[in-house]
């Protein structure tokens, strides 16, 4: 065999393994979010009124190190609740204890090239925090949170969140 037959074989075999391990991962990720979306779904039973995959920006009470990733953002008649896919999380902003919907470029030092979904809040201890996410329509998100805290229905979700 000829060094440049060698090299093409070792270029294609490269090849193969990258693409059966992104297959794999790719494989992975839809589990996580298939059994997030089941776990979310068991959870808040028929009190959904959208879900919409997201990625957490982080929480500003953490500080600038921490574990920020994919996940869902489930809007109910009595808050948010987001599920992280990993690491597996979750938590709850409870509707009364938000203060601020804004739709910053960035949070935590972090820059995402186009506008987050910032939820100010009072934590379970009384004090300010903060979340923000990146999804498909923040201002959606944004003006539903606005009716609920009204007493109207939101807006139907736009179909590309």
């Amino acid at each position: 065999m000829s060094a440049m037959m060698v090299v093409f074989l070792v270029i294609i075999l490269s090849v193969l393994v990258m693409a059966v391990g992104f297959a794999g991962l790719f494989l992975w990720v839809r589990r996580l979010r298939r059994e997030a979306a089941g776990a979310l779904r068991d959870e808040l039973a028929e009190d959904v009124l959208h879900v919409a995959d997201c990625n957490f920006m982080g929480m500003l009470s953490s500080g600038y190190a921490q574990v920020r990733g994919n996940g869902l953002l489930a809007l109910t008649r009595d808050g948010l609740r987001f599920r992280m896919l990993l690491p597996r999380r979750s938590f709850y902003i409870p509707l009364s204890s938000i203060k601020d919907v804004t739709y910053p470029r960035r949070f935590l030092g972090k820059f995402k090239g186009g506008e987050l979904l910032r939820v100010d809040f009072a934590n379970s201890a009384g004090k300010e925090d903060a979340c923000a996410w990146l999804v498909a329509d923040p201002h959606w998100w944004g003006e539903a949170i606005a009716a609920l805290l009204e007493g109207k229905d939101p807006p139907p979700p736009d179909r590309r969140s």
